[in-house]
């Protein structure tokens, strides 16, 4: 093989890999990471209405409530009813959700 062709296709395959980005983790899903006692999925099932019992988690943030709303085109999600939002201090929310849940 041409050396010049070899220092070309060597090249051609740093840059390629150097361009080559690693893939952030995937999140879940907000359906697959919110429970709720039902759920009905709107707008081609872009849009989720979760109703009684809500709990949502995503990283270090947790919400319960009564009822919620996901609308994944602007990212929202709106809870209502009894509200427990947690940041940071999960454990800490689970034990106070489930303290309010018992009264």
């Amino acid at each position: 093989m041409n050396p010049l062709r070899t220092v070309v296709y060597a090249c051609a395959v740093l840059m390629l890999a150097s361009s080559v980005q690693a893939q952030p983790p995937a999140q879940t899903p907000v359906v697959d990471s919110t429970k709720s006692d039902s759920r009905e999925g709107t707008n081609q099932q872009k849009d989720w209405h979760f109703l009684g019992h809500v709990e949502f988690e995503d990283k270090e943030t947790k919400i319960y409530a009564d009822d919620a709303w996901y609308y994944e085109d602007g990212s929202k999600f709106i809870a209502k009813g009894n509200v427990v939002f947690a940041q940071g201090v999960a454990g800490k929310a689970e034990t106070l959700a489930r303290e309010l849940a018992a009264r």
